[in-house]
């Protein structure tokens, strides 16, 4: 199982049945990019450039890789994190 970070706005909505929903174009990316993490050699949590942009001071990421995210025209920027910085 792979996990994604990703960073944007988004719409949460309450549900019938007490359920809250997280609805926006970043919710989708973020689903899309934890399917790809952890495979072909991909770290197991990946995270968009607009992540790396605003927690490189308190993260490592790995190199940029260009992955395809189903559903969306082109191609999505992603960076493996590999490890916490220490503060």
């Amino acid at each position: 199982m792979g996990w994604a970070v990703a960073l944007g706005r988004v719409v949460i909505r309450l549900m019938p049945g007490s359920l809250v929903t997280a609805l926006g174009d970043v919710v989708n990316v973020g689903f899309r990019i934890a399917g790809l993490a952890g495979r072909d050699g991909r770290a197991e949590i990946l995270a968009t450039r607009a992540v790396r942009e605003v927690a490189k001071g308190s993260y490592a990421f790995g190199d940029l890789q260009t992955v395809f995210v189903k559903g969306r025209v082109g191609a999505e920027t992603v960076y493996g994190l590999t490890t916490a910085t220490a503060r």
